[in-house]
């Protein structure tokens, strides 16, 4: 088992290595999604198993192993494989909205992000009256987070989406330098700590290195793998500042998306194929809870750890599992591959579309499907749901970007 797991992670290595010769860089999706996968797929499941700490059998251990590194491998290969088919409907769906596009520094003027920033602190305090956690969102933000969000989940996201964009926009109107974006990163991602998630707080790292690469300058590999270093160090930090572990050894046996994953393939005989109702499930997520309180918590691949641990997720629990591991249950190996490839497809599509374009309008939509996972500019929302709110949010921008200048054209 452990010559297979080595096996999986210098497939992983290789596939990034490829990719980044394809692009001529190391920032790119498969990169940062193929990092995160090295940790959770290979890393952790290692340690876990040389701790002898896996409440798996071996068969599924074994199992889990050749099915990450087929969703991986699935993944890569669509990367480094033609165009991806969704290009043409993106940039279709893009010309469409035309009128509603941010490009560059110009489209962000005036009042713009004032008040872009006031409809973050509009929405934060919408989420602090909501969620009824009120100045625990200042005290205890991973608190408020994982035991007061139910019910305000809709606030949550609006307010990480907001300042998100709000951030995009302050680095094409402001960051010239790479001090200035190395400085707005950090700002943003101070005020990203108040609310309480990990990995929207690290998002603002990784969109700078993106931004800094293709709006200033390109930045060399070995600069990224500092970089990557750096960040695999705040993840430690971050674990450590939200009380999740006291140790480094602990911080890395956090991944545990793979063991959790074991564990259901241990257990699937008692879940069964579901047949893709599990992917239609994702529906309950345009369905408020506040409308209707009895929502399900588990739809989705969510459904997967609410069968596992029943009621862990209204209590703010939330277990991760490997990508896979919901395209298994719904249709086996076929939908573990269908899902690497379409997941590739959508993420070429809005990256190589970035680099193209390389526009705020196209930062955020990379931002939103483009990183896999970890990194969404609008947490959890459907894509047409976060396309009609981009699209109102550049509207508002535009108008208000041109209020202060023809005041001052007038004066």
């Amino acid at each position: 088992m452990s010559a297979l797991l080595v096996t999986h992670g210098i497939l992983v290595i290789i596939l990034i290595l490829l990719v980044a010769r394809k692009y001529r860089t190391l920032l790119n999706p498969v990169t940062f999604f193929g990092a995160y996968f090295f940790m959770a797929s290979v890393v952790g499941p290692g340690l876990y198993i040389v701790l002898h700490l896996p409440n798996a059998s071996d068969d599924a251990l074994t199992t889990s192993i050749i099915l990450s590194a087929v969703y991986f491998g699935v993944f890569a290969v669509a990367y480094l494989w033609r165009p991806s088919p969704l290009s043409g409907v993106l940039i279709k769906l893009v010309q469409y909205t035309r009128p509603f596009q941010l490009r560059g520094a110009g489209d962000v003027a005036g009042l713009a992000i004032p008040v872009l920033l006031a409809e973050f602190v509009l929405c934060w305090l919408l989420l602090v009256v909501g969620s009824g956690a009120g100045a625990l969102w200042i005290t205890a933000p991973r608190e408020a987070y994982q035991s007061h969000r139910a019910g305000a989940g809709v606030w949550w996201s609006l307010t990480q989406a907001t300042l998100m964009l709000s951030f995009i926009c302050c680095v094409f109107r402001f960051a010239t330098t790479r001090k200035r974006t190395a400085g707005l990163s950090l700002g943003f991602a101070a005020m990203a700590s108040m609310l309480g998630s990990k990995a929207s707080t690290l998002a603002y790292f990784v969109m700078a290195l993106f931004l800094w690469h293709y709006r200033i300058g390109p930045i060399k590999s070995r600069v990224v793998l500092s970089a990557g270093a750096g960040l695999v160090a705040l993840v430690v930090l971050t674990q450590m500042f939200y009380g999740n572990t006291e140790s480094i050894l602990g911080a890395f046996l956090y991944f545990d998306y793979f063991i959790v994953s074991a564990r259901f393939i241990d257990a699937f005989h008692n879940f069964g194929f579901r047949w893709g109702t599990l992917a239609l499930s994702q529906g309950w997520y345009y369905v408020p809870r506040a409308l209707y309180p009895d929502k399900p918590f588990g739809y989705g691949p969510s459904a997967i750890t609410e069968w596992m641990y029943p009621g862990a997720a209204s209590d703010g629990y939330t277990p991760g599992i490997l990508q896979w591991t919901a395209p298994y249950a719904d249709f086996g190996v076929i939908g573990v591959i269908v899902a690497g490839v379409l997941t590739a497809w959508v993420s070429k599509a809005a990256y190589e579309y970035f680099v193209q374009a390389r526009t705020i309008f196209s930062a955020a939509i990379l931002a939103q499907i483009g990183f896999v996972y970890y990194i969404e500019i609008f947490p959890n929302a459907p894509f047409l749901v976060f396309w009609g709110w981009l699209a109102v949010q550049a509207g508002l921008i535009l108008l208000f970007s041109r209020v202060l200048k023809n005041e001052v054209t007038t004066a």
